[in-house]
């Protein structure tokens, strides 16, 4: 993480671009499947498409992850019946292997560091069992 101000400035500038990226790349992809017709570059993206989708579900703003969840639907809707299958190991794959924690209601990463160091200060009080 960014330890001067201009830094999270940068990033958090960052962040809310990606945001409005991936709602404006959802209405985009609506606008294609209203057509009902993917252009080649379009079925050329779909993998790299999918996984910018899958790693904005575990934003923070619940609109942008419903924006994801919507655009995933219409990446499959609109790639080729062949290459659906491929798609949604891209997709599942994609989900399991998110390893970053950006999310600061999901625990701490180094949770088993902490209960740790807590195991080897010693109790915090008297054991009541043992009164």
């Amino acid at each position: 993480p960014p330890t001067n101000d201009a830094a999270r400035a940068q990033l958090a500038e960052r962040e809310a671009d990606q945001r409005c990226s991936i709602v404006w790349l959802t209405v985009l992809l609506r606008q294609i499947a209203k057509r009902g017709s993917a252009t080649r570059g379009l079925c050329e993206s779909l993998e790299p498409l999918c996984r910018t989708f899958v790693r904005a579900i575990a934003g923070l703003s619940i609109f942008v992850a419903d924006c994801s969840l919507k655009a995933l639907c219409y990446l499959y809707r609109l790639a080729p019946p062949e290459s659906r299958t491929e798609l949604m190991k891209t997709m599942f794959s994609s989900i399991s292997n998110r390893t970053v924690v950006s999310n600061m209601f999901v625990g701490n990463p180094d949770t088993d560091k902490q209960r740790e160091a807590k195991d080897k200060a010693g109790p915090l009080g008297p054991n009541s069992l043992k009164i």
